[in-house]
């Protein structure tokens, strides 16, 4: 019956299946060249004690929670400045429906200014990163929104050199497609759009 119409069910899984493998296995290669690139928070943090510090808060939302954001590198290494509250977000799906809200958010003071925030949602719920935060407390006071800015890296994925190639062509090419079509973060997270600074970065694979 493949060649009486069999075939478009066959086909249409190849693409489907094409996609979904190339989507993982291109995101463990961004991933893995992101850690690569990156700092361990607890040597990063007494690192930073001369530092030029800024009034304000910077809310840096990052993939992991013991690595320094792609973001704040930037800073540190472009202007040589950070915030005098700096907080490192991250935001863990649970394999579990619902998060109660008593559940939410953890907040762990790493000292010199700086914040880790974790918070926690089931794979039902849709993330609010705003009114999470509101409920929590940073050098014992609240978020004052006014002088919150939340800083995002937007990563674009570039050839690597014939060399330092981690994807076959087509594979890089598809991943590259569906990451700059990828949903924005800030529309999922409930960010509000003019409190945010969206900083590049390039990734060769």
């Amino acid at each position: 019956k493949v060649a009486d119409g069999g075939w478009v069910p066959l086909v249409a899984a190849a693409i489907v299946f094409l996609l979904m493998e190339s989507w993982r296995t291109g995101r463990a290669a961004m991933l893995s060249e992101l850690g690569r690139v990156t700092a361990p928070l607890v040597q990063f943090v007494p690192s930073m004690t001369s530092e030029t510090k800024v009034e304000g808060t910077a809310v840096y939302l990052s993939r992991r929670d013991d690595a320094v954001p792609l973001a704040m590198l930037h800073n540190v290494e472009h202007y040589h400045v950070l915030h005098e509250c700096n907080v490192v977000l991250h935001v863990e799906t649970e394999q579990v429906p619902r998060v109660p809200a008593s559940k939410r958010a953890s907040v762990t003071d790493l000292g010199n200014g700086f914040y880790r925030i974790l918070l926690h949602y089931g794979f039902m719920q849709h993330p609010d990163i705003p009114a999470a935060l509101e409920a929590c407390s940073i050098g014992g006071r609240k978020f004052d929104w006014m002088r919150t800015s939340f800083f995002l890296s937007r990563v674009s994925i570039v050839k690597a050199g014939a060399g330092n190639r981690r994807l076959q062509p087509l594979v890089r090419s598809l991943f590259s497609w569906m990451q700059r079509n990828a949903a924005d973060a800030t529309e999922f997270f409930r960010i509000p759009p003019n409190r945010i600074v969206e900083m590049g970065a390039r990734v060769e694979l």
